[in-house]
């Protein structure tokens, strides 16, 4: 499976980070489960505001190559003294921590990749011991597949996150690596991406002084929220099967 590309890593990486963070209120801390390449650590650090992230990774030897070959994709983050890193199951560490945080962000191998290590982490049993772990006015961001290449897991997941929380927003980026649409989603009991027009995502943008990003801006983040006729039907008669009848 094709998981990073040096050319269009920050298409991906932006787009997971940063519709969550600008829309939050001052976030300062934040958590990683995944991501042990460090791409989304290092977007969330261009954050002024952001005071710690805890980057949670199962496997050190990705940390280790990452290290050596993507230190220009990463920026160098593991370097960086605002970052922890935790070599550990994303399960285990959600069930035995008592750290609350501004942002969390799951960047995890896909649920149905073969013998995945992370289909428990894509139930609502585990969106709900994220919820637990944001402080008020947080939020949770995610790549939820790809609502062409995985439909049912993209509405499903959509699905679970609608029934935790008040706003659950789904959006999209093209990554040309992946060869797909893919499908994201913010998830908060406060924070609602919707509600940022161009104008006011590039006004945060600045305050934050967020600089060096090649695709988020103000018109990317309005235009991720845009669904094409396919996905609403999707996602309507994903609802529509959810609550019928079938007694």
């Amino acid at each position: 499976c094709n998981m990073l590309a040096e050319r269009d890593a920050f298409i991906y990486h932006e787009a997971i980070v940063h519709p969550a963070a600008i829309s939050a209120a001052n976030p300062k801390t934040a958590l990683v489960l995944g991501g042990g390449d460090g791409c989304v650590a290092a977007e969330l650090l261009k954050h002024n505001t952001i005071t710690l992230v805890d980057l949670v990774e199962l496997d050190a030897g990705v940390v280790a190559i990452c290290k050596e070959h993507f230190s220009d994709t990463n920026f160098n983050v593991f370097d960086n003294p605002k970052l922890a890193l935790h070599i550990t199951d994303a399960l285990l560490f959600m069930q035995t921590s008592t750290v609350q945080y501004d942002l969390i962000c799951l960047d995890l191998t896909d649920p149905d990749a073969g013998a995945a290590h992370s289909a428990s982490l894509f139930t609502g049993e585990f969106f709900a011991l994220c919820k637990a772990a944001l402080n008020a006015g947080g939020a949770l961001s995610l790549f939820a597949g790809s609502p062409f290449a995985h439909a049912q897991r993209f509405t499903e997941t959509v699905a679970a996150l609608k029934t935790g929380f008040k706003f659950a927003h789904p959006y999209f980026a093209h990554v040309p690596s992946y060869a797909m649409l893919c499908g994201f989603v913010v998830a908060s009991d406060s924070v609602d991406i919707a509600a940022y027009d161009a104008a006011a995502v590039d006004a945060a943008l600045a305050s934050r002084q967020v600089a060096h990003c090649g695709f988020y801006n103000g018109a990317t983040h309005v235009a991720m929220l845009a669904q094409p006729e396919y996905i609403r039907r999707l996602l309507a008669d994903s609802i529509n099967d959810k609550y019928e009848d079938k007694s």
